[in-house]
């Protein structure tokens, strides 16, 4: 990634700058030494003039000057990319120009010489280039060098002193209020300088920006990641994009005109990953007189956006379904009431037959199945808001396994282990978190197939790490679902019912929670449906992790009791 994005250099290249400006700023000082030399020499008149062509002071400074600019860009050549001898370079050369301007008001003037506010001038540039700091290390060599003038400077008469010696005073004050305030003028652009890398290196979307000669001047992580390769700021785009595999994205960025986008494309799979889907847009940089300035361009990673698409689909979809659900499980119930008894009516006279008994138990059990399902149905599309109270995890996984125990033929032989550690608390609704219990219990008891073994466990974990192990897709279902708050903050705890089954394949995993979606020859499809409707109302998430041979897991994350004490407060 390139940054800071304070005009679009790296904190490398902006030494690099501020050291190429030093020495600009110096051979342009020189320059004003001699101009300012010739206009006091003018205000004298010919004679001035006469004895300014002879030996002066400030052409020997100025010349002094000129030859420490040559041996500093010398050298600095030969240190280009290397920041930490630049940086050792430039306080080098602040130090010479600062006893090289302490020589110079010693020999035109001392505390009188006109020259006197270059020292102002190199300690700012102290603070800018370098650190505040390096601005107080400055401020503290011209005062040494205004101490020098003093002492060396003879005065005639003792008030004469006194008087230098007060201004000296003041000019160190000066000096260090001048320091202090570029050392803070420095650390607000840094800071500034840092904010706005953070904001741009953390958007979801990717960023690359070109400079006017179609090089790369910026680019973030998420441009990176989309496009398969790192990005080196100043590389030229065509370069930089090389290769049949990004061909699409090179041709749209170096033939852009104007607005474009978004152009969706597939990228080829880079060695050892999968094809990226992504769409790019941007827009040319031009000045006022038209001319190319730059290119902006944003990609996008289309598999979130459809992720996302897909979730607000699968929201509007359960919203329909709930709403039809609940006016056929009523139409239902009643009629399927009346059945029930009327089967049980007949199973208890005594001269049916035993084929007309075996008949009746038959509707009865399966009477029982469909009111089952209805009620499934019912509290899938009319979930009630949960009660909320401390609940201790262990004893209620306890008493689901035992409720799910019972459903177990004794010719089975699936195992069940309670892993869930004493004293584990959260603040949730006894009820439903037992429902949801049971429906992942029976979930995992017929994916073993009557032989293997369902474990619950819990463990503590932030929502944000909870949510970062967890898939795009499975993401951006979440969002919208449950108030989710300030993500990375929140403390909690995973419950987590995993079994060693058959497990999921892609296709069936990506589809695990919509209703009425499943594989099992009696299942109703609601189940995870409104496992995930549970955990929504508990201001919680869900993941499920499964593949084919190693079984499914499937991890319920709740507040820990103590959170939820302090939202409430």
């Amino acid at each position: 990634m390139i940054t800071p994005f304070a005009g679009l250099v790296e904190e490398e290249e902006r030494l690099e700058g501020g050291a190429k400006g030093l020495a600009a700023l110096r051979l342009l000082l020189a320059s004003l030494a001699i101009g300012v030399t010739l206009t006091l020499a003018a205000a004298r008149g010919t004679e001035g003039f006469a004895r300014l062509f002879g030996f002066h002071p400030v052409y020997t400074v100025a010349v002094l000057a000129c030859a420490v600019d040559v041996i500093y860009l010398f050298i600095f050549r030969r240190l280009r990319g290397s920041p930490r001898r630049i940086a050792v370079l430039t306080a080098a050369g602040l130090a010479a120009d600062i006893l090289m301007t302490g020589a110079l008001i010693f020999l035109t003037g001392g505390f009188a010489s006109p020259f006197l506010p270059l020292l102002f001038v190199w300690v700012i540039a102290a603070g800018t280039v370098l650190s505040g700091q390096a601005a107080f290390v400055a401020a503290a060599l011209a005062i040494v060098c205004l101490s020098a003038c003093l002492m060396l400077r003879r005065f005639e008469h003792p008030e004469d002193l006194w008087r230098a010696g007060a201004f000296h005073l003041a000019q160190s004050g000066a000096l260090f209020i001048v320091a202090y305030l570029a050392g803070e003028l420095s650390r607000r652009l840094a800071a500034a300088r840092l904010l706005a890398d953070e904001v741009l290196a953390s958007l979801n979307e990717g960023l690359v920006v070109l400079d006017g000669l179609g090089r790369i001047s910026f680019s973030n992580l998420e441009a990176e990641r989309l496009l398969g390769l790192g990005l080196t700021r100043g590389e030229p785009l065509r370069r930089a994009l090389a290769g049949e595999r990004l061909t699409p994205v090179r041709a749209l960025l170096l033939e852009a005109e104007e607005r474009f986008g978004p152009e969706r494309m597939v990228l080829a799979a880079p060695e050892g990953g999968q094809p990226v889907e992504i769409a790019v847009s941007g827009t040319v940089v031009r000045d006022a007189r038209g001319s190319f300035r730059g290119l902006i361009a944003v990609i996008s990673d289309r598999a979130a956006e459809r992720a996302l698409e897909e979730a607000v689909r699968l929201a509007e979809q359960r919203r329909r379904v709930g709403e039809l659900a609940m006016s056929i499980a009523h139409e239902i119930r009643n009629p399927l009431a009346a059945i029930r008894s009327a089967a049980q009516e007949v199973g208890r006279e005594k001269n049916i037959s035993p084929t007309g008994r075996e008949l009746a138990e038959v509707v009865i059990s399966e009477s029982d199945r469909l009111d089952r399902i209805v009620s499934d149905i019912l509290g899938f599309a009319r979930p009630r808001p949960p009660l909320f109270a401390p609940v201790d995890l262990r004893e209620l996984a306890a008493e689901a396994l035992a409720l799910a125990g019972r459903s177990v033929p004794a010719e089975e032989r699936v195992a069940f282990a309670n892993e869930v550690p004493a004293g584990t608390l959260c603040l949730a609704d006894a009820d439903q978190l037992r429902q949801a219990l049971l429906n992942l219990l029976l979930n995992g008891i017929e994916a073993t197939g009557g032989a293997g073994r369902v474990r619950v466990g819990a463990r503590p974990l932030s929502l944000g790490a909870f949510l970062a192990a967890m898939a795009p897709a499975a993401r951006a279902r979440l969002a919208g679902k449950a108030d989710l708050g300030e993500v990375a903050e929140r403390r909690g705890f995973v419950l987590e019912v995993a079994d060693d089954g058959a497990g999921m394949d892609a296709e069936t995993l990506a589809r695990a929670g919509e209703p009425f979606f499943t594989t099992r020859p009696h299942g109703t499809g609601l189940g995870l449906a409104i496992v995930e409707r549970i955990a929504a109302a508990h201001n919680g998430a869900v993941n499920i992790t499964s593949s084919p041979g190693r079984g499914t897991s499937v991890q319920l994350w709740l507040d820990a009791a103590e959170e939820k004490k302090e939202h409430a407060g």
